[in-house]
């Protein structure tokens, strides 16, 4: 998405010069774009970026336009996309049975060792099997936090056909999908089952307009007779009912409404925020130890005071410490649905006893804008029309009528 610093979930953002190349190279068979215009060194806050995107997502494939180049997070523009990579490995979402798009099911037994390394899990051969007659074998961890979906210490990785409701599968990138691509958002999704918010970029829904175009977009059935303000504690938002507990995927009976009654069985539809300015200061996802991509953690008490006092949370300097994990600015006892803090029981402080019930405090990235790289001689400006100035016509100056001077009337001379 043009102007947005982050890439979405499952994506990871090139930062080094020769990712970005193999991006341009990748950009200009498919859409006819330059190989590279200037970079920088590269780095943690650098990014590849496409310049010049249309608010739909289309590269505007005219050369003089266009550019892949490498550069400091903080250059990128509200015309500049960035270029993400899908990750190799992932955890799909728990009960949902299936691997999010761009990634397949492993079924390989080698192949889901590696998977679980490269996630940090505990691969278990001796769980191989097929268990369960009636589903597929394929790779996924079991014994997942109902409320985190994060592995618990008696969580393990295997090959099997056994995959109940609190397991998730692991998933690798489809070979097709291993290309690099502009990172593009879905204008509507839905949101984390079971909470009451939208994922980071994207923003409840409030119009019964908007939420009947969501609706159709995400193939639920829109019913306007539902909508309303049918409970106290909630402000109506757009949502989907009736959501499958197995799955976690709307069913045949779930209907989308603008209404304040969503339940735990229902989920959020949410749509892309068109404003692309990310908060500067944020909180993290409940239990989940580590910022979203595009935001670093805060270990400094005094920039965890002023995040606090941003995020409008009473910060506690008594509570610093903790002897666990390094110690991070975080939210103590956030709401389970919401994932807001609680008044009168929340506070931010400095401490690595950050249980489930809390959330990191992020502060976005970031940098100094880089310089352009030192060259010899000065490079082309590309202007919107890339031709000279069109000039008069080349003819000569005019002159009077070419006649001479015209002399005296032919008289003769008179006689005496």
């Amino acid at each position: 998405m043009p102007g947005v610093k982050q890439c979405r979930e499952n994506y990871l953002p090139i930062r080094n010069l020769t990712e970005c190349k193999r991006a341009s190279q990748y950009f200009a068979k498919r859409h006819d774009l330059p190989y590279i215009l200037n970079v920088g060194a590269g780095g943690e806050d650098f990014a590849c970026i496409v310049t010049n995107v249309f608010a739909d997502r289309r590269v505007n494939a005219m050369q003089w336009k266009s550019r892949v180049r490498l550069t400091g997070v903080t250059a990128i523009k509200a015309r500049d996309s960035m270029v993400c990579k899908l990750v190799k490995y992932v955890q799909g979402e728990t009960k949902a049975k299936e691997c999010p798009a761009g990634y397949a099911t492993i079924t390989d037994t080698d192949v889901c060792e590696k998977a679980a390394g490269a996630l940090g899990l505990t691969y278990n051969a001796a769980k191989n099997g097929h268990a369960y007659k009636s589903w597929a074998q394929v790779c996924y961890v079991n014994y997942l936090h109902w409320t985190t979906n994060k592995a618990q210490s008696w969580s393990t990785v295997q090959v099997n056909s056994n995959h109940y409701e609190n397991s998730a599968f692991l998933c690798q990138i489809n070979g097709a999908a291993a290309s690099t691509e502009s990172v593009v958002k879905s204008n509507f999704i839905l949101s984390y089952a079971y909470k009451k918010f939208c994922p980071l970029g994207y923003v409840e829904i409030k119009n019964p307009a908007v939420c009947k175009k969501a609706s159709e977009a995400l193939v639920i059935k829109y019913d306007a007779s539902k909508n309303g303000d049918s409970s106290y504690k909630y402000i109506p938002t757009c949502f989907a009912t009736y959501i499958d507990n197995y799955t976690n995927k709307p069913s045949k009976w779930s209907t989308a409404q603008v209404n304040s009654g969503h339940s735990d069985q229902s989920r959020f539809i949410c749509a892309l925020n068109k404003q692309r300015n990310l908060p500067r200061i944020i909180i993290g996802r409940m239990g989940v130890d580590a910022c979203p991509d595009g935001y670093r953690t805060i270990t400094n008490a005094n920039a965890c005071t002023k995040a606090a006092q941003t995020l409008a949370v009473t910060y506690k300097a008594a509570y610093n410490g903790g002897s666990g994990s390094q110690a991070v600015c975080y939210v103590s006892y956030l709401d389970w649905a919401t994932e807001k803090p609680k008044a009168g029981s929340s506070t931010a402080q400095v401490n690595s006893d950050h249980g489930e019930s809390g959330g990191y405090i992020c502060h976005r990235r970031s940098t100094a804008a880089p310089t352009r790289t030192p060259v010899k001689k000065p490079k082309k400006i590309y202007t919107k029309n890339p031709v000279p100035n069109p000039t008069r016509a080349p003819v000569p100056k005019p002159t009077r009528a070419p006649v001479p001077k015209p002399t005296r009337a032919p008289v003769p001379k008179p006689t005496r």
